[in-house]
């Protein structure tokens, strides 16, 4: 009988070490239940916050947008030359300038590059541009930008302004009435003078 007891005895033990081992996890279970139930309660603040950064992010970017509008107003776009290895873009923009009857200074331009254009359409990606790159200069001073953009709009300038012909020329003339030249490279805007 005592064995029958020593038995039982190994198997309630056992079974109380199973009912702690599953009172420890129901403890788990009710604090991760408890923690979960915390953030639920928290999930129509973060929807509110979510809201409040999204416009929040708007305002930036709006604000950012007329920021970078604001410093491109010392910008100017030259598209249609055309490129060429090892072209000195700076200046090909001073016989642009004397062509139209500007004088460029060497402290008014801050940055002149070439910047290839955004291509839209999806189905364009497979084939390259044809266009030449565009030509961005930024100038130090807008006045001195302003004032360029002037000679260039001006009906009595030393040229009707360059136009684009085919892709790999420009024609440009002096007045109206007069010869029209082509302009294939630098040196072209000789003949003009």
């Amino acid at each position: 009988m005592q064995d029958g007891l020593n038995k039982a005895n190994t198997g309630i033990s056992s079974i109380e070490t199973k009912f702690i081992a599953i009172d420890d996890r129901l403890d788990d279970l009710d604090a991760r239940l408890t923690l979960t139930e915390n953030n639920v309660e928290r999930i129509p603040s973060l929807a509110t916050n979510f809201e409040d950064l999204k416009s929040e992010l708007k305002l930036y970017q709006k604000n950012d947008f007329e920021r970078n509008q604001f410093l491109r107003m010392n910008n100017i776009e030259i598209s249609g030359v055309p490129q060429k290895h090892g072209e000195n873009l700076l200046s090909i923009l001073n016989c642009i300038s004397i062509t139209i009857g500007f004088q460029l200074q060497e402290t008014d331009v801050d940055t002149i590059h070439r910047v290839r254009r955004f291509i839209t359409s999806v189905d364009s990606r497979k084939d390259a541009d044809p266009r030449h790159p565009a030509i961005i200069v930024r100038f130090c001073q807008r006045r001195r930008k302003d004032a360029l953009m002037a000679a260039a709009r001006e009906p009595a300038s030393a040229v009707v302004m360059l136009r684009h012909y085919h892709r790999r020329c420009w024609i440009a003339r002096k007045d109206d009435k007069s010869k029209i030249y082509l302009i294939s490279e630098d040196t072209d805007f000789a003949k003009i003078r």
